[in-house]
């Protein structure tokens, strides 16, 4: 059978089986309802739709695919162009993991002289005033959001005071 110039074999096709054979002494069960024609018709809509799917996955992955049919490229394609995006991106992480173990070796490694400490409370102080404007808003969740980070500010200053 040809098939959009390739050739394709005839599917084969099981009936699945539901219940156990019945035994030659055992009267047939019969089912308690019968199955309406829109339970029927459900049902054919279902197996059609699943057999397209099936169908189409066959055509794209099982049917025909050699080294020179375009999909195969495709495939080739995508899976190289992943290979190195991965490996550029699994690079790229390790350099940021690299540089934050290096500030925070850098920030550990030396405390801070009076004069270093003198410009961070005054930062903190700025920051501080302008926290406050934000406590005063009108949304609740804002002035909670700013009065904890005043609250951390000045912890932080009374920290930087003890070490000046």
């Amino acid at each position: 059978m040809l098939r959009g110039g390739l050739i394709s074999r005839p599917v084969r096709r099981c009936r699945l089986v539901s219940s156990k054979p019945q035994k030659s002494g055992e009267p047939a069960k019969k089912k308690e309802t019968p199955l309406t024609r829109e339970e029927v018709e459900a049902l054919a809509e279902k197996a059609r739709t699943e057999q397209r799917i099936w169908d189409a996955e066959r055509k794209l992955f099982g049917g025909g695919i050699s080294l020179g049919h375009p999909f195969f490229f495709v495939l080739l394609g995508s899976a190289i162009m992943l290979h190195y995006a991965n490996g550029r991106k699994a690079t790229e992480i390790e350099q940021n993991e690299e540089h934050l173990e290096r500030l925070k070796r850098r920030v550990t490694a030396r405390p801070l002289s009076p004069s270093e400490i003198d410009d961070v409370i005054a930062h903190k102080k700025r920051q501080m005033d302008l926290w406050r404007a934000k406590a005063h808003d009108t949304d609740p969740k804002t002035s909670e959001d700013a009065k904890a980070r005043l609250l951390k500010l000045e912890n932080d200053i009374a920290e930087l005071d003890i070490k000046r």
